[in-house]
């Protein structure tokens, strides 16, 4: 009868198990329904989207550079993204990546990433006028990678301080710090030392006008005090 009871018991177990499993696979199904909603309103008004993930709260998305603060703006009037998070910049190696954060009222974040070259001279679009709160954001993308911000006022820069100078971009894979850049500029090529040559015209050891070794000086010393002695 224990066994039975037991058998019994365990069974009950394993049911209860498969129903919450049930419970939570239809639960997640539902989380995500408010997501593919967001999704689908997007890709109805035409705008181009490649890499979509979907997960409770959470979409990842690749827009065009050049229609990003179009579907902002749409993302933001049409769909409750009220909210500016943050802004991710990366540098890939390849190329530059800018993932913008944005938040609705149900708690779902859309994270919309564009891609453009890597190196100097790349412009990006601002997004303030969707989102007030983005100077500060973009003021990094500017000073940590070296980005155009087209639209961002002038003004401080930030986070690098005042006296940054042409310290660089530290957020790009090819950043060195200036102490470390000024060492390599200091070491010869192919690590040997090499005499340099005197200039022409220049007096060399033992030439008249030249600076006599110290061990000359010391030697011519000595022997004038000895001649002063006998003398």
């Amino acid at each position: 009868m224990v066994a039975d009871a037991g058998g019994n018991s365990r069974a009950a177990d394993t049911e209860k198990e498969n129903m919450v499993a049930d419970a939570g696979g239809n639960s997640r199904a539902a989380d995500t329904e408010k997501e593919n909603k967001v999704v689908e309103r997007l890709l109805q008004a035409e705008f181009a989207a490649d890499g979509i993930i979907i997960n409770p709260r959470r979409i990842w998305m690749g827009v065009p550079a050049e229609s990003l603060p179009d579907v902002l703006r749409f993302c933001a009037d049409e769909l409750g993204f009220y909210r500016l998070c943050a802004i991710t910049g990366l540098d890939t190696g390849e190329n530059f990546e800018f993932i913008y954060h944005i938040a609705n009222w149900d708690g779902i974040v859309l994270n919309a990433r564009i891609r453009t070259k890597n190196g100097d001279g790349v412009t990006i679009r601002s997004v303030l006028p969707v989102y007030a709160g983005a100077t500060f954001y973009e003021k990094e993308l500017e000073g940590l990678l070296g980005v155009k911000v087209d639209g961002l006022p002038e003004g401080r820069q930030y986070p690098l301080p005042d006296n940054w100078g042409d310290g660089g971009h530290p957020m790009r894979k090819d950043w060195k710090p200036p102490a470390a850049r000024a060492r390599a500029a200091e070491t010869p090529a192919s690590g040997s030392l090499v005499a340099e040559e005197p200039a022409a015209g220049s007096p060399s050891v033992g030439s008249p006008g030249a600076e006599a070794p110290a061990s000359e000086l010391r030697a011519g010393a000595q022997e004038g005090l000895t001649r002063s002695l006998n003398g």
